[in-house]
């Protein structure tokens, strides 16, 4: 018994600090709190802005509305160079979270419902799709 213990515990993978799960299997972006946040800028290689975040109070729903602006602003981040990388880790994260909690989304972005639009081909086509 001990011996077949030994051999499942060395199997097992044992961290200190728990991962976050991936983002298919997690909670939409806007429920994400600062703590997921954190973890998730520590998981893209840019923890050194964890504490920036977590005193700052941003969470997912925060992350969603914030502007590249904000990240000099608001949050401090000096270094253009870091703006430019965490805004595009933001951009990517936003645009997975849409695609997988709703692609409805992109899919009415990409296809507008044009049901409204006359038959005629030249009214058709001097229609212009305000967002």
């Amino acid at each position: 018994f001990f011996g077949s213990f030994l051999t499942l515990f060395a199997r097992c993978q044992w961290k200190s600090t728990p991962q976050m799960p991936p983002l298919s299997s997690a909670l939409p972006l806007k429920e994400w709190t600062t703590e997921h946040v954190c973890k998730w800028i520590t998981q893209e290689g840019m923890g050194n802005y964890a504490t920036i975040f977590r005193e700052q109070q941003v969470d997912g729903r925060a992350l969603v509305d914030l502007q590249f602006s904000d990240l000099c602003d608001e949050l401090d981040i000096a270094s253009p160079a870091d703006q430019n990388q965490l805004w595009g880790l933001i951009q990517a994260l936003r645009e997975k979270d849409l695609r997988i909690h709703a692609p409805h989304l992109l899919r009415d972005a990409v296809n507008p419902d044009i049901s409204d639009i006359s038959q005629d081909p030249l009214e058709a086509a001097l229609h212009t799709f305000e967002p």
